[in-house]
């Protein structure tokens, strides 16, 4: 069975139509929205393979390392890191998401040769990973988006969620559990063919500042996609 596309339009804001007494809203469309495809195949770090598990590395666990693309063509992808257990021989034992990011193919990766520097030596020996499994999932929608509109193909039903930045998926406990949960719902689930608009809501994230005051600022939301419910 073919998997569900989703397709995206965000918008800053809508507007009421002439003379309807405010019963019609339409999207404001200022040339900033945007479109955006996902399937099933791009999206968020879910599960790794390790191809090779290299030497000489520095014994313990490192988060948030960046990966790369190891040979050509260069692979899609944008934002993620993962975390790295290297054992007490010196071999890469452990490679788990740090922060999911989006836009992955299932394809090898490596690290970079300042990464390298974080977990081993110049003369370690580079391992190389691959992407076995990856979260369908958007990019960040722009800051200020208001609405967005949701279109699945014929392939559908499409079930959806809308997170920020997939850093509060739950990774602690497990992305694929946390999703079962989350994504199979049916309040959740877009059918075959059909069009809905939703409002979203701005998320603030706190900062703490550099004399120690607190403040938020926003951060962008974006959307989940998983197959629908049975």
């Amino acid at each position: 069975m073919a998997v569900p596309i989703l397709y995206l339009n965000t918008f800053p804001n809508s507007a009421s139509a002439d003379g309807d007494g405010a019963a019609l809203e339409i999207f404001a469309d200022d040339g900033s929205n945007q479109h955006q495809t996902i399937l099933a195949t791009v999206g968020g770090l879910l599960t790794f393979t390790l191809t090779s598990r290299g030497s000489a590395f520095t014994s313990g666990t490192y988060p948030n390392i960046p990966i790369v693309t190891t040979g050509a063509p260069a692979g899609p992808g944008q934002a993620g890191t993962v975390t790295v257990g290297v054992s007490a021989t010196g071999q890469i034992t452990v490679v788990t998401p740090s922060v999911p990011g989006y836009g992955y193919a299932l394809q090898n990766f490596g690290f970079s040769a300042a990464s390298m520097l974080v977990i081993g030596t110049p003369g370690s020996v580079i391992a190389t990973i691959a992407i076995a499994s990856v979260l369908p999932c958007s990019a960040p929608f722009p800051i200020g988006t208001k609405f967005i509109e949701m279109e699945v193909d014929a392939n559908g039903p499409a079930s959806v969620t809308i997170d920020s930045t997939l850093t509060s998926i739950g990774l602690t406990n497990g992305i694929l559990t946390t999703l079962q949960a989350t994504l199979t719902t049916v309040v959740n689930r877009i059918a075959a063919n059909e069009r809905l608009a939703r409002r979203v809501s701005t998320v603030y994230v706190p900062v703490q500042g550099a004399s120690g005051a607190g403040f938020s600022v926003p951060t962008s939301l974006q959307v989940i996609m998983g197959t629908a419910a049975a």
